[in-house]
């Protein structure tokens, strides 16, 4: 699942240019190990981890990617790596 910096410019919210490709795996999911494209997994709650998903047709394929209600974070804590959304309820996601 699409998520995070990857969404927003997805969504064309931002002007940023990642480094990597930001992907939602649902926790207790195991990472897999991907050598290219390079990609930062973000593991998401049991409870988030299916809210705000919208699919698009990309080529032959069909993308699922976070909305952009989803997507846009109100605040981070640095230490903790963590992301607050917007209506999101419940701690929304961790990078462990």
């Amino acid at each position: 699942m699409i998520c995070l910096t990857s969404a927003l410019v997805f969504h064309e919210i931002t002007t940023q240019v990642p480094s990597t490709i930001s992907l939602a795996i649902p926790r207790g999911t195991r990472q897999p190990v991907v050598d290219y494209p390079p990609i930062e997994f973000y593991l998401f709650g049991e409870d988030s981890f299916d809210m705000g998903i919208e699919i698009h047709p990309i080529a032959d394929a069909k993308v699922k990617v976070y909305s952009p209600e989803k997507t846009v974070a109100v605040g981070k804590e640095k230490d903790q790596h963590r992301l607050i959304f917007l209506n999101m309820p419940g701690p929304v996601v961790s990078k462990e």
